[in-house]
């Protein structure tokens, strides 16, 4: 990780990859039997700035699930905007866990332009996949996108935006007011 800051990052890149191995408890604790199954994560952000105040980035995010048996709770979820407990990937234009499945994809970009200090526009895009078979995640068929437009303002209390977006899974129109930071 080397971003530049936190919140608004201006340049740098982060990279995270998870490996988890777990049992489903549930199962467990009825049958007395441990199904094991593995979760694989990735997810990339960068960032660069492309004038004095304007940023574009770039996101992508991917998992995988070893086995077709595990609890809902281990799913991958597309949906929602800045997911604070790692249950989901954001994509805009889709509700918080919108659609779940076995195996995910997600790309995105954004541009970024600060109007004032404490003031920012977005323009926002993805395209993304989610599905039980992997060999459909990269079906260019079944690609969905997504987009938004955003206004942020920084406050006392964390970051205030407003955005409007939309995508062609269901083509809902989606408007949201989201309070606090993501990390």
């Amino acid at each position: 990780d080397n971003l530049d800051r936190a919140i608004k990052p201006r340049v740098g890149n982060k990279f995270n990859f998870t490996y988890m191995k777990s049992i489903d408890k549930a199962n467990f604790c009825k049958n007395k039997e441990a199904d094991e199954f593995s979760r694989y994560t990735a997810d990339y952000k960068g960032y660069m700035p492309l004038s004095k105040r304007t940023t574009f980035g770039v996101m992508a995010s991917w998992g995988k699930l070893s086995d077709d048996t595990v609890p809902g709770s281990e799913l991958f979820y597309l949906g929602g905007k800045n997911i604070f407990d790692d249950s989901g990937i954001p994509f805009y234009g889709l509700k918080y866990q919108e659609l779940c499945g076995h195996n995910v994809i997600s790309t995105g970009i954004e541009i970024r332009r600060d109007i004032a200090r404490d003031m920012s526009v977005y323009l926002r895009g993805n395209r993304g996949n989610v599905t039980n078979d992997e060999d459909n995640l990269f079906d260019n068929d079944k690609q969905i996108y997504g987009g938004e437009v955003a206004c942020s303002l920084q406050s006392l209390l964390g970051t205030i935006e407003v955005s409007y977006g939309t995508n062609d899974y269901n083509h809902d129109k989606l408007a949201l007011i989201s309070f606090g930071n993501s990390f």
